[in-house]
C-alpha cells in the first residue's frame, strides 16, 4: 500500500474497487492527486482495498484504472480523519463511504392494498451485510424505511407466509432510493414474485 507524508496527526483514505456485477477488482491501479501532481500510486489487492496513509489535510483527488477505463473522485481531509470511498465500475464517481444512505418503499398485493408484517431484507451484495425489518401498522402500514446504508448493490428480498417471496438487485448512490414491491399469493405452493419499480408494478 502506498505512504505519503510520514508525519503525525495525518489522515488516510481507504476503499475498495468493485465492478458492475459487484465483485472485487484486483489490481486496480489507483493515483492519488493534489493540485494536479501525483503524490502516490498503488494497486488494489485481492480483494480490491486500496489505501492511502499517512496523508496531510487537504484536498485531494483519487484516480483509478479499471477494466480500461478511468474513474476519480474528490476528499477533503481533515486533520487526523479518514475517509473510506468505494467506486463501482457502472459508475463514473468515487461514493463516500461514511455518507449514509436510505432505502425505503411499500409493499402492496395484487389488489394494491398495503400489507403489514412483511419481513424486509436489504444485503450489500460485496460485504454482505444484511439488515432486516418487518413493515408496520397504522400510521406506517406496509412501509419499511432502511437507513444508514453503506453506497453500492444490494438484494431487496421481501416475504410473508402465504405470498410469493420476492428478490431484486438494485444500486444504492442517492441519498434515498424507493423501492416498491408486489407480493401476490403463491400458487400450488410456488413461489410466484412480482416487481413493482416507481412508479409501475411489472
Amino acid at each position: 500500500m502506498a505512504s505519503v507524508f510520514a508525519q503525525s496527526d495525518t489522515a488516510s483514505i481507504r476503499g475498495t474497487v468493485i465492478d458492475a456485477s459487484a465483485r472485487f477488482v484486483a489490481d486496480s491501479a489507483i493515483r492519488l492527486v493534489m493540485d494536479g501532481k501525483t503524490l502516490a500510486e498503488t494497486k488494489t489487492d485481492s480483494t480490491g482495498a486500496y489505501l492511502f496513509s499517512n496523508l496531510q489535510p487537504g484536498s485531494y483527488t483519487v484516480n483509478a484504472t479499471i477494466q480500461g477505463g478511468m474513474a476519480s473522485g474528490k476528499v477533503q481531509l481533515g486533520t487526523g480523519n479518514s475517509s473510506r470511498l468505494i467506486l463501482m465500475d457502472s459508475s463514473p464517481n468515487l461514493i463516500p463511504q461514511s455518507a449514509p444512505l436510505a432505502l425505503r418503499g411499500k409493499i402492496i398485493d395484487a389488489s394494491g392494498a398495503l400489507i403489514p408484517g412483511v419481513t424486509v431484507t436489504a444485503t450489500n451484495s460485496v460485504t454482505r451485510k444484511a439488515t432486516t425489518t418487518v413493515t408496520g401498522v397504522e400510521k406506517t402500514l406496509g412501509t419499511y424505511y432502511f437507513t444508514g446504508l453503506e453506497p453500492g448493490m444490494y438484494t431487496v428480498s421481501a416475504s410473508l407466509t402465504g405470498f410469493g417471496t420476492f428478490a431484486s438487485s438494485l444500486q444504492l448512490a442517492s441519498e434515498i432510493t424507493t423501492q416498491n414491491i408486489t407480493l401476490v399469493l403463491a400458487a400450488d405452493g410456488r413461489m410466484v414474485p412480482k416487481t413493482c419499480s416507481v412508479p409501475v408494478c411489472l
